[in-house]
């Protein structure tokens, strides 16, 4: 039963505001992109869950590896973002006293 509900009324708010993302490739870039420029993040990661059947797990997988991350790679190099693992603590000076927001909430509404 919670299952149908969570299916018929939490999912599609769930996709609306973001808070997973699914979809096709050319679907899910667009979106994907409006997450690296708003909230810069220096890891991402992909999660994978549900009842789906191991043959379309592996496709997503596949998906996601000819045409997302590559895709993900080349934005982040355009805004700048560094990993973790070539960025220093420190190597970025901080500005002022007072914390700087680090994301635009309303740039995430659709």
């Amino acid at each position: 039963m919670f299952f149908m509900w969570f299916s018929e009324r939490a999912y599609p708010a769930v996709l609306k505001d973001m808070g997973m993302i699914a979809g096709t490739p050319d679907n899910v870039l667009p979106k994907l992109k409006t997450l690296l420029e708003v909230l810069r993040p220096g890891i991402f990661s992909f999660w994978l869950e549900g009842p789906v059947p191991h043959k379309d797990r592996l496709r997503c997988l596949e998906l996601i590896d000819r045409d997302i991350i590559p895709a993900m790679r080349e934005h982040g190099k355009r805004l700048g973002l560094i990993d973790p693992f070539h960025c220093a603590p420190g190597m970025k000076p901080l500005s002022g006293s007072a914390p700087e927001s680090v994301s635009d909430r309303a740039a995430l509404t659709v």
